[in-house]
């Protein structure tokens, strides 16, 4: 990759197959370029020199904290880097928990535990790629509404293009669009993939529903955690701003 990236992703192999790779696909289908290894070199390559010209020429540090991380002493070199030019205030450092929990995060770096992260307990690769374009490429995430950046993300408007522009996703103004009361908020017995709190799910009751995924609602309480499931709805529906819904279903 020889354009200048908006992002560096620091990450350990292990970690490739199980999140950084959709996540590094999600962020270039949402038009974010992205030094990800995978992408970034090419044949005879010195690998050392393009990931330290990555960091160096990168707006923001996107680092995968994640145990395998955390045992490996080239990561700890990525992330010192980083960790140095933040220092100058020339690149922001943007924290994804994989797999581990506060004390570890701390234990391992205090100034990464102190500064707001994504929990992948609680996202998937799609929803990460969505809120770090939020800040990265506060122009793209502006531009286009939650629903359309979900279908980018996923790969789903490429897919459609190919497949002759068919269109599945209910459209808001469609008189068929799915309302809340379609859907079947059920409460998980467990929180998902060791979140803290309360998980509710929507489960679709009929056709329309079941064309409008809304992802898991995660809060301190139960009422909170539907809230957030509702929001992601209104959202969808076009009854409330970008902004509106992030304050809903994230802050």
């Amino acid at each position: 990759m020889r354009e200048k990236p908006d992002v560096f992703i620091s990450h350990a192999s292990p970690d490739k197959a199980t999140f950084v790779r959709p996540l590094a696909e999600a962020l270039r289908k949402l038009g974010v370029a992205v030094w990800y290894d995978e992408f970034s070199l090419e044949l005879g390559d010195s690998i050392s020199q393009q990931i330290d010209r990555g960091i160096a020429s990168s707006r923001f540090g996107i680092v995968v904290v994640s145990p395998a991380f955390i045992s490996r002493n080239w990561t700890q070199h990525e992330l010192h880097a980083l960790v140095s030019r933040d220092v100058d205030q020339d690149i922001r450092i943007l924290p994804v928990w994989h797999g581990v929990t506060r004390k570890e995060v701390s234990d391992f770096s205090p100034s990464l535990a102190d500064k707001v992260a994504i929990d992948t307990s609680h996202v998937d690769a799609m929803e990460a790629a969505i809120r770090i374009l939020r800040t990265v490429r506060p122009d793209l995430y502006s531009a286009h509404p939650r629903a359309e950046l979900e279908r980018l993300a996923s790969g789903a408007a490429i897919a459609e293009l190919q497949a002759g522009g068919s269109v599945d996703r209910p459209c808001p103004q469609d008189p068929r669009f799915p309302k809340f009361d379609d859907y079947e908020v059920v409460i998980l017995p467990k929180p998902l993939s060791g979140a803290e709190g309360v998980t509710t799910m929507a489960r679709p009751k009929t056709d329309m529903a079941r064309k409008l995924r809304l992802n898991a609602g995660v809060g301190a309480t139960e009422q909170e955690a539907r809230a957030r499931l509702l929001g992601q709805f209104r959202y969808a529906a076009g009854e409330i701003s970008n902004a509106e819904w992030f304050k809903a279903t994230v802050g």
